[in-house]
């Protein structure tokens, strides 16, 4: 991989984890969900019996259009999306992107007429029938999100949970620990995310006061 393309899969990583712990700390709390990442899509949000209510792909482009999709591609996120709804007719899916999307994408998906239209002629053209370009507008939701301003709400979050403790290094810590989970494809409950952030702030505490002895 070029330096740029590692650069590139190490600033989707991070955007992904930071997407995946403010779900969990803004919605776990309240819901007894569980999120899968790295499922189906990066993020999958299920309930307490499995039934998938929700698929999230996350995307960063500063202006992302459909080709940034590759909608022509059998394994694209489009054909995903309704290889989903095949089974979970009910399941919610969304778009993340770290970044704006494109006017034309972005007009089609809040109105009816010319942007929809030229959208779904061209997904058309790659062979998606009727029904189906009905169902990518119906139940894929795009969602704009600010890096800033998410990364500003867990650390928010990290700091009322464990009063005193840098959110910066507790968020390096758990992003590795995400790391891992996502490795395996491991279940996250808000019950995990809470234990592991105490056991975080009992090590940055714990070191500190070593640092602080010698």
């Amino acid at each position: 991989m070029s330096e740029s393309g590692a650069t590139a899969a190490y600033r989707g990583y991070r955007l992904q984890a930071y997407y995946v712990l403010s779900r969990v700390l803004k919605e776990g709390e309240a819901e007894t969900n569980v999120f899968h990442p790295e499922g189906s899509e990066d993020l999958n949000i299920e309930n307490a019996t499995g039934n998938l209510l929700e698929a999230v792909q996350v995307k960063s482009y500063g202006n992302l259009v459909l080709s940034n999709l590759s909608p022509e591609k059998n394994a694209s996120f489009f054909h995903r999306a309704l290889d989903l709804l095949k089974t979970n007719e009910h399941a919610r899916i969304s778009l993340v992107n770290f970044g704006h999307f494109g006017p034309e994408i972005d007009e089609a998906w809040k109105r009816d007429g010319e942007h929809r239209d030229r959208i779904s002629q061209k997904l058309h053209e790659f062979g998606y029938k009727a029904e189906e370009i009905k169902l990518i507008f119906n139940h894929i939701q795009l969602v704009e999100l600010s890096e800033e301003a998410v990364r500003t709400e867990i650390f928010s979050k990290l700091q009322e949970q464990t009063e005193g403790i840098d959110p910066a290094n507790a968020f390096e810590l758990l992003l590795y620990w995400l790391y891992l989970q996502s490795e395996t494809q491991t279940r996250i409950k808000y019950t995990d995310l809470i234990e592991k952030l105490l056991s975080v702030g009992k090590f940055l505490s714990e070191r500190y006061q070593h640092l602080q002895e010698w």
